[in-house]
């Protein structure tokens, strides 16, 4: 793997988000949003449905983990663990 090259680069970036502090210290302004609370009394927990299909796979919720870590064959790659 060249120093400069691509690969490198998203290897690098990997190694310092597990090994250095990486945590933003930036107030997002979530912190003054206030959610007013609204029941939906007229729906019962057991009827909601979260299925859904994604890429023709069944997902028992909608969650997809976008990868930002594609492009580097690290045994430790955090798209490889979370892919299977």
């Amino acid at each position: 793997m060249e120093p400069g090259s691509i690969e490198a680069r998203k290897s690098r970036h990997l190694d310092i988000c597990l090994e250095e502090d990486v945590a933003s210290t930036r107030e997002t302004g979530f912190g003054r949003v206030r959610l007013r609370h609204e029941a939906l009394p007229e729906l019962a927990l057991e009827d909601v449905e979260t299925v859904t299909e994604f890429l023709g796979r069944a997902l028992r919720a909608p969650l997809v983990i976008s990868s930002m870590t594609g492009g580097t064959r690290s045994p430790r790659s955090a798209g490889a663990s979370r892919s299977r």
